[in-house]
């Protein structure tokens, strides 16, 4: 449950929170977070940093090519220009490494109001099988497609997820599971009653 959940988690920072300041007193060594220097590695590294100003760059110039048609969007093969701090010098691309601002170019306002309402009624669906499907597999099904579809989603505000098929079509087959697992429910239900129904005619 969420109760539970959420205690879980309180647990684990009340745990991992001793852990390191009894180690810390222990040791008589300056306070550090678990995996600091591990997390410093992966984000704080030059080339992470140009990277990230790149992207950054990228973000900037795509609305003045969405403002150009912002309702149907200018098509697939829309490409811009933006100032690349890693090679020092203009570049044009088709990415912006957004799933938003990819769908605004592309599609427009239209387009990515059409995404939402779909990703909406898939994490919804996953959800309700999560709360209110009584077989417990099927809840978990349904929780774990919701949950990894908003991972996959998040993924892409930072990175070009349609170009990668492969994430695309798990993502679809996510959806997919995650409507079966609160549509058998529904079938289910609605045999039960039919079936009540007719033994009481």
């Amino acid at each position: 449950t969420l109760a539970e959940g959420t205690l879980l988690v309180i647990a684990t920072v009340f745990v991992v929170g001793t852990v390191t300041l009894v180690g810390s007193g222990i040791q008589g060594t300056s306070l550090t977070l678990p995996f600091a220097s591990s997390i410093e590695q992966a984000f704080g590294r030059e080339d992470k940093a140009v990277s990230a100003q790149s992207r950054v760059s990228q973000w900037r110039a795509a609305p003045d090519v969405f403002r150009e048609r912002p309702l149907a969007g200018s098509g697939l093969g829309t490409t811009y220009q933006f100032y690349d701090p890693g090679p020092k010098e203009f570049v044009r691309s088709n990415l912006t490494h957004n799933i938003g601002l990819d769908l605004l170019i592309r599609t427009g306002a239209i387009g990515l109001a059409l995404f939402g309402l779909a990703l909406l009624t898939s994490l919804w669906a996953g959800i309700r099988a999560w709360r209110s499907v009584p077989d417990p597999v099927l809840a978990a099904i349904g929780l774990a497609c919701a949950a990894i579809i908003a991972g996959l989603v998040a993924k892409g505000m930072v990175e070009s997820l349609f170009e990668k098929y492969r994430l695309v079509a798990l993502m679809g087959l996510l959806v997919g599971v995650g409507l079966a697992a609160l549509s058998r429910d529904l079938v289910q239900r609605s045999a039960k009653t039919e079936g009540g129904d007719g033994a009481r005619a």
